[in-house]
């Protein structure tokens, strides 16, 4: 790896993290006149075909069967992480 593609490195993940810091803000104020559970799903669902489009684009290889256990595990802790306690 160059120095030119580790900097490449740092600028997008440093790109992802503001803007999935500005996602907190426009949450808060999309949940005002929009239902929180589609404001969380559509956020869910951008991310998701963001995501596919890279991996489309980028010609990735499908996981294998070992590596989809261990995305469902980490995917259902994700989702039961965040559903809201009903106190």
């Amino acid at each position: 790896m160059t120095a030119r593609d580790e900097n490449l490195g740092y600028l997008l993940g440093l790109a992802a993290v503001v803007a999935f810091a500005v996602t907190l803000p426009a949450t808060r104020v999309a949940v005002r006149a929009l239902d929180p559970v589609f404001v969380g799903l559509g956020r869910a669902v951008g991310a998701a075909l963001l995501a596919g489009a890279f991996l489309l684009a980028t010609r990735q290889r499908l996981p294998s069967r070992e590596q989809l256990k261990s995305l469902a595990v980490v995917a259902g802790g994700v989702v039961l992480g965040i559903l809201p306690r009903q106190d």
